[in-house]
Formats: structure tokens, sequence, C-alpha cells
């Protein structure tokens, strides 16, 4: 799977997850069929959220 921005890669109790940006998500979707492919900036925005401040800006 090719992707055009930085993502994270998990492994949990034998499930694989990848948190990509949404620019690549439908991509990513098709194309890793072993792995559950989330939205990086719906993650960050909760973490955020939980923490009392804002998302991380984009650079």
């Amino acid at each position: 799977m090719a992707v055009r921005e930085p993502f994270i890669y998990l492994r949990v109790k034998g499930q694989a997850y990848a948190l990509l940006g949404d620019s690549d998500l439908d991509r990513a979707r098709e194309q890793a069929r072993n792995c559950r492919v989330l939205s990086l900036a719906r993650y960050q925005a909760r973490a955020a959220a939980s923490a009392g401040g804002a998302p991380p800006s984009p650079r």
C-alpha cells in the first residue's frame, strides 16, 4: 500500500490498524484488506479534546 503522507501503523492483539490522512483513506481501505484503516484527523481531534486543547495545525 502506497500513501502520500506519513501514517501510523499499529498491531494490537493480532489486529492491524493504520491511521492515515483523509486524502489517503478511500484508497487505503480498498487496498489494505487485512488492516482496519482509520482517520488520523479524527483521532487527533479526539486526543486534543480530551486534553482540553485544539488539534495540532498542519505543517
